[in-house]
């Protein structure tokens, strides 16, 4: 009885080291007889025992949440955007909510983003539609609140803005700003807003 209680005591003990230490991490733990023959685990025999056995312990620890840097250089998210778009502010607000540091690509003036934004869509020429948010495989072609919460967790982002979040719209020219210049706080996106978004915009 004893012997069982003292080794659950040392798989807690070890496992409680597994936990800070990472997933891939493990332990080894041995039993030792003293002279008076009374047994204890340890991670080695003191002096005058005897080694009886060991024991691995491997902790079951979820591996470690990635940084929001980690993320962002992985899943990085591009609106592409005109002036004056209310559908385009929306993205705007629920990705400046959630804490996702994202690029702003005007494509009402710039021929480079027009072309890349019409390489992006697979279309020549014509008129295209705005908001278009890109992230990894995803392409958003208009404002839909579900579709991009469901976009930005597949990549990854936490739900929550957390530390280190800069929280803004960042254009090119932006970029190298710092993320203390570019953090901000976003008002919350109105329910009547996410119901009823309004129609892309055609330029």
């Amino acid at each position: 009885m004893m012997r069982t209680t003292l080794l659950r005591t040392c798989q807690a003990l070890a496992l409680t080291v597994l936990a800070s230490l990472g997933p891939a991490m493990a332990v080894t733990v041995v039993e030792c007889i003293d002279e008076s023959g009374q047994s204890s685990f340890r991670d080695s025999c003191p002096p005058g025992s005897i080694k009886k056995g060991e024991k691995r312990l491997r902790g079951n620890v979820s591996p470690p949440t990635p940084v929001l840097s980690e993320i962002v250089a992985k899943h990085p998210v591009t609106l592409y955007s005109i002036p004056n778009c209310d559908s385009c502010e929306l993205v705007r607000l629920q990705l400046k909510a959630r804490g996702v540091p994202f690029t702003d690509k005007d494509a009402s003036t710039d021929g480079a983003v027009r072309k890349e934004l019409q390489e992006l869509l697979g279309v020549e020429d014509g008129l295209m539609n705005v908001p278009v948010v890109h992230i990894d495989e995803t392409i958003l072609r208009e404002y839909d609140a579900a579709a991009l919460t469901a976009a930005l967790d597949k990549a990854g982002y936490p739900p929550e803005p957390g530390p280190g979040a800069a929280g803004a719209a960042t254009s090119a020219e932006q970029a190298s700003q710092t993320a203390d210049e570019a953090a901000t706080t976003a008002p919350p996106i109105p329910a009547s807003a996410a119901k009823n978004s309004p129609a892309p915009e055609s330029y």
